[in-house]
């Protein structure tokens, strides 16, 4: 499709607008077109904040429900409903767009995604898991599949947020594996917020992954 975009621009002697997203960044080229000569105009521009969280969901997925965090039956929020509100009001405050509970409703329930979160262009999205056992293994095949082609596609960073370590190396080789980052808080209390140097942790390690 590009090639066709240049041969039309080359044919018209009109300006061409190519977008590269590299390290995180989306960035703007603009070229003229003179006689068949390409010359680039100005500096590339740096775009901060062009879509939204909703944007880019819909994009993706073009029908979806949001449930916000895990309930009981009572409607209270779960002990791991508690740990993903604390995660998302910690970025929430901290200028991250965050959306919690995204079921999509093409795939019958197979992916239910506890967190997406948005930096300027970028986005993740994150399962969040206070258990151990089998959850962790659950979690990290399910970012798997919701990262392929045809649901949010590769550019959709993939985080595993885990309130116990990962129990064992074959876990942190499947992670690895599957471009998943892992970011494990321990010291998280069981309330709906975080503790000051939770905080620092998450927030260190969202930006390495974000920014």
């Amino acid at each position: 499709m590009s090639f066709a975009a240049l041969s039309v621009g080359i044919e018209k002697n009109a300006e061409l607008c190519y977008l590269t997203s590299e390290k995180n960044k989306s960035v703007l080229h603009i070229y003229s077109v003179e006689n068949g000569d390409i010359h680039e105009i100005n500096l590339p521009k740096s775009l901060d904040d062009i879509l939204d969280l909703q944007d880019y969901l819909n994009a993706h997925l073009p029908n979806f429900d949001i449930t916000g965090f895990h309930k009981e039956n009572n409607e209270q929020l779960s002990a791991g409903g508690k740990f993903e509100k604390a995660i998302h009001d910690c970025l929430k405050k901290n200028e991250y767009e965050v959306i919690a509970g995204i079921k999509p409703a093409a795939v019958g329930g197979q992916i239910d995604i506890d967190l997406a979160i948005r930096w300027k262009n970028n986005v993740a999205i994150a399962e969040v898991k206070l258990a151990g056992g089998e959850a962790p293994k659950k979690a990290l095949d399910q970012l798997a599949q919701a990262g392929e082609q045809q649901y949010l596609g590769t550019y959709t960073k993939r985080i595993y947020i885990g309130a116990k370590r990962l129990p064992n190396n074959d876990l942190r080789e499947l992670a690895r594996e599957k471009e998943i980052h892992v970011i494990e808080i321990p010291g998280y209390s069981g309330k709906e917020y975080l503790e000051r140097e939770e905080e620092k942790l998450l927030l260190q390690r969202i930006k390495e992954i974000l920014h």
